[in-house]
């Protein structure tokens, strides 16, 4: 009998302490379960590691980690400020203040920690990708591209760097380094659909429609609806004199989007070079009920100059 009591026992306290050792949660695991994107499952993680060991400041700062990934950066703050207390003179707490508080939208202060990260380590890939960040959001592009570039001598693949030095590269209008980053992105990153977007831009801009006819049938085959692909194709058709081949696409573009005015008044461009009026006014007409900023637009319009000897073309833009 006494043997029989024993038993139970150690098979009690057995099921106690697999529990136990299926509940403890250490930094890996957070670490873990936050690389997988289970946010939620690594909070309640992190939260029962703070309780067992309340003066790590790791936890704090992974806990901030997770709580801006899930849109609480407010709450991100309070936990890095406790990291921050425990140890001032690791520099990844600070970086991730600069995180938070770029996604709260304190600019400036977020330049300032991403500063003081760097101080701390300079080697460190991410306090250069917030510092570019927080400078292309303050329009100071050239900027922005040297603290890019920065963390790409660290880590020559690094996505986010490709993306903001690509992102930065286009607003100050240098569209052919735009181009060559983001084509280094593509091979790299997950936002592959908005890099092309950038890429068939800047080679509009600077007049590389064979480069953009490809570029677009390349973002086709990841996503087939993408309204504004079939008018950058088209537009970069017509300039290669495929006009027929243009207006089809035109034409794709309004099937996806019939509220597209831009595609109305493309479609009435090519129409009004070739004296075709009535199709030319009959889109025109429906590209300025949908945006009537295209009346102004038209009025300035070379390729409408075969239309607007027609009374119809002034009435349609002055009224």
């Amino acid at each position: 009998m006494r043997l029989f009591v024993w038993l139970v026992i150690i098979f009690i306290l057995g099921i106690a302490c697999t529990r136990n050792f299926n509940n403890s949660c250490s930094l890996a695991k957070v670490k873990k379960l936050y690389s997988r994107k289970q946010y939620f499952e690594a909070l309640e993680c992190v939260e029962r590691a703070i309780e067992s060991n309340p003066e790590n400041f790791m936890l704090y700062n992974e806990k901030g980690c997770i709580l801006v990934n899930l849109g609480k950066a407010e709450e991100a703050l309070e936990c890095i400020e406790k990291a921050i207390a425990l140890k001032s003179d690791d520099n990844g707490p600070y970086n991730n203040k600069a995180w938070a508080l770029y996604e709260l939208g304190r600019f400036e202060e977020s330049l300032e920690f991403s500063n003081k990260s760097l101080k701390i380590n300079s080697k460190d890939y991410f306090p250069h990708v917030n510092k570019g960040n927080s400078l292309l959001a303050l329009g100071k592009y050239e900027e922005a591209i040297d603290a890019y570039e920065g963390a790409l001598i660290l880590d020559k693949n690094g996505a986010f760097a490709l993306y903001g030095k690509g992102l930065a590269e286009f607003y100050v209008e240098k569209y052919e380094a735009c181009v060559e980053t983001f084509k280094r992105y593509v091979g790299v990153g997950e936002s592959k659909e908005d890099a092309y977007c950038y890429i068939i831009k800047a080679l509009n801009y600077i007049g590389e429609y064979q480069e953009l006819i490809k570029f677009c049938d390349r973002l086709f085959k990841l996503n087939s609806g993408i309204h504004w692909a079939y008018l950058a194709k088209g537009d970069a058709l017509c300039y290669l004199g495929k006009f027929k081949e243009g207006l089809e696409l035109f034409d794709k573009a309004i099937q996806l989007r019939p509220d597209y005015a831009e595609a109305y008044y493309y479609k009435c461009r090519i129409l009004a070079l070739f004296r075709c009026i009535d199709e030319a006014m009959k889109e025109l007409k429906l590209a300025v009920k949908l945006d009537d900023s295209y009346k102004q637009i038209a009025l300035e319009d070379d390729f409408l100059n075969n239309i607007k000897v027609f009374s119809e073309f002034r009435k349609i833009v002055l009224e």
